[in-house]
């Protein structure tokens, strides 16, 4: 019998059951009760090499920047925002996702927000929905990588899917919708306040800014 023992040069050795990452090791059984420091950790490890939470996008020449809001502005929210609105931590605002919700980001960029939903709650899917090509390509590799990650240590699949199309078009059947839509222009939320009246009632929507009435 010949036993081998890979490592990787500058790579955390892999122990089945356990999902390490810099100074915080997690189980599968305990994955939605890991600090904040894990899920930031991993993360950092997924969009290692781009810019953490803003960035400038210098598209806009077949005018989808300007769509969905001013050419070139582009930004996600802090991980510990997204634990305080997701994680059922903060009692005020009431909410913890379980396996019954379907949550969706729509603007979802290179799907920071649903990949630290999938990682820390218990959610039964997280879609994230993006018009840029280039952040929408971020988003897919960065869910490529973590799943190869989570099967390596034994961790079930996240439930993470990330679609490149409209918010004014996509499919909107999910339990809570999320919109970091500080500079979602005021057309656009027009039309998706009448998009949200259609849907199932307690359908809970999360934005960064009121929506019409």
């Amino acid at each position: 019998v010949v036993c081998l023992l890979v490592w990787v040069l500058g790579a955390e050795p892999v122990v089945p059951g356990e999902w390490s990452c810099g100074e915080v090791v997690v189980t599968a059984a305990a994955r939605t009760s890991a600090p904040l420091e894990w899920a930031a950790c991993v993360l950092g490890v997924l969009y290692s090499g781009s810019n953490a939470h803003t960035f400038d996008d210098k598209q806009g020449a077949d005018g989808t920047s300007e769509e969905l809001g001013p050419v070139g502005t582009y930004g996600e929210i802090q991980p510990g925002a997204v634990r305080a609105l997701f994680g059922g931590r903060r009692p005020q605002i009431g909410l913890r996702l379980g396996p019954g919700d379907a949550f969706v980001d729509l603007g979802s960029g290179s799907g920071r927000v649903v990949m630290q939903v999938a990682l820390e709650t218990s959610v039964g899917s997280a879609r994230g929905v993006e018009l840029s090509d280039e952040r929408h390509q971020k988003a897919v590799t960065a869910l490529r990588t973590a799943q190869a990650m989570a099967v390596a240590r034994g961790f079930p699949p996240l439930p993470v899917g990330f679609e490149q199309g409209n918010a004014r078009t996509t499919d909107l059947d999910a339990s809570v919708v999320f919109m970091c839509s500080l500079y979602f222009p005021d057309t656009l939320m027009t039309q998706l306040a009448g998009r949200f009246l259609e849907m199932v009632p307690g359908t809970v929507i999360v934005a960064l800014n009121r929506l019409p009435c």
